[in-house]
This record gives structure tokens, C-alpha cells and sequence, in this order.
């Protein structure tokens, strides 16, 4: 039978490890969940990010977002799911979004035999712990920087999203 995979993307996450390791890059989601999958059936990719619509944030970012969203929701087998950004003083909260990924995870984990998770986000640990007692296989995506320990713990697989894998999901130009 043919390993079935599913992708939960962290977009706080991974946007954070991308602007943290290059500039100017532009992943290509599609060929990032390509060489995820590695020629293993992919199941669906879920990208978990905020809105920015609700927020007093200037109309250009929040229609660039729009785009965004829109190019990643014409990708195959992707899914956007939307959380949204609360004001907190000077800055912004993501509310929503860990819990929804955890959520989906777990309830769509009879489609699929093996959950790819990306993210260095030590929230996490439970949701790792979750799948594998209900047998599923887990990998961890992230940056051996931004790694939690807690993940370590639970990953049967952890790749290092470092510059030679990034740089071989990168639009071209």
C-alpha cells in the first residue's frame, strides 16, 4: 500500500525561518511540498496562517496577502486555513492557528499514514504524541536553530530545513 502524507505548515513559523536564514527568497510552496512528500502519496497540504484583513494594517499588505493566498489555494492539494491577528499594544497575536492545525491533524489522521509537520514550535509535543499513539508516522520540519527540544522527543523523522533545502524550493525567477 502507498504511504499517504499529510503537510501542516506553520506559515508564522516558516516565514520566520525563511527571513531568518536569506533574504530576498521566494519558496516555490510547490516544489517545498514536493520534496517534503519525496514521492510518497501527498494526502493534502494545510498552510495555517493570520489574516491581516481585521488588523489597522495599510490595504496594500492585506491585498498582497489576498494575492498570496490566492496563488497558494490555486496549488494542488492545498489548503489555506485562515486564523486571524489580535492587537496586542504595538504588535499582533495569531489567535487560532495552533489549535486549528493541531485540530486538523488529529481528526483527518484516519486519511493518511504519515503527518509532516513544519514547524519548531514546541506547542507541538502533544499533537506528536497524539498521532503516534494512534500510529501514525511524524516528521518534523524546521531549522535545527529553531528546533524545540520537545519535538526531538516525539519525531521519527526530523529534517533540518537548512539553506541547501530551502535554496531547492526557490521560485524561479
Amino acid at each position: 500500500m502507498e504511504e499517504r502524507v499529510a503537510i501542516f505548515i506553520d506559515f508564522q513559523n516558516l516565514h520566520y525561518l525563511i527571513d531568518f536564514k536569506t533574504t530576498n527568497l521566494r519558496l516555490d510552496y510547490e516544489k517545498f511540498i514536493n520534496k517534503i512528500t519525496g514521492g510518497r502519496r501527498l494526502f493534502r497540504a494545510y498552510i495555517y496562517m493570520a489574516l491581516l484583513e481585521d488588523c489597522d494594517i495599510d490595504e496594500v499588505a492585506v491585498d498582497k496577502q489576498r494575492k498570496f493566498i490566492y496563488a497558494l489555494n490555486r496549488i494542488p492539494c492545498m489548503h489555506v486555513v485562515q486564523g486571524v491577528l489580535k492587537s496586542r499594544g504595538d504588535s499582533f497575536k495569531e489567535k487560532g492557528v495552533d489549535i486549528a492545525l493541531a485540530l486538523d491533524a488529529v481528526t483527518l489522521s484516519d486519511h493518511y499514514d504519515t503527518a509532516a509537520l513544519v514547524s519548531g514550535d514546541g506547542d507541538f509535543e502533544k499533537l506528536l504524541r497524539i498521532l503516534q499513539e494512534r500510529g501514525k508516522h511524524t516528521e518534523v520540519y524546521s531549522s535545527s536553530t529553531q528546533l524545540a527540544p520537545e519535538l526531538v522527543r516525539y519525531a521519527d523523522v526530523l529534517v533540518d530545513l537548512n539553506d541547501t533545502f530551502i535554496k531547492e524550493c526557490q521560485r524561479d525567477v
